[in-house]
């Protein structure tokens, strides 16, 4: 016989749907709240990444590291993530490790690590293969 059918499991569907619809706009427009303000008006938070005044004249230094796609793609499937969310964690790992080696450098209790922290950074991924020699 037949398995019996569910009244209202449509419904609670759509219910649902309709939730994660509401909630994604929600979480969409709060991000792009954010965003504009920390752009326009806030300021990130004093910590070792934020250089003292008249830093825009000194030398640039840049930092930049080679990592193997395919090691990146073995992270991905073991964490069942995206290549996007690897490069980020790698990243965020990197810069948590520099602020908490240079809150440690300091033996002041001025500079205790911050429990909220706001900070942009960039992160520039290229994953097309190169068409030659260049």
């Amino acid at each position: 016989p037949p398995p019996p059918r569910r009244s209202g499991g449509a419904a609670l569907a759509l219910a649902a749907w309709a939730w994660s619809l509401v909630a994604l706009a929600w979480n969409t427009l709060v991000d792009v709240a954010l965003f504009v303000a920390t752009s326009w008006f806030l300021r990130d938070a004093p910590t070792p990444f934020l250089g003292s005044p008249g830093v825009e004249f000194r030398r640039k230094r840049f930092l930049n590291c080679t990592l193997s796609l395919d090691d990146v793609k073995l992270v991905k499937n073991a964490m069942k993530c995206t290549v996007n969310d690897v490069l980020v964690g790698v990243t965020s790992a990197a810069l948590s490790r520099y602020y908490f080696r240079k809150i440690g450098d300091t033996s002041s209790d001025k500079r205790k690590p911050q429990k909220n922290i706001r900070m942009r950074s960039a992160l520039l991924v290229n994953i097309r293969k190169t068409p030659g020699l260049h």
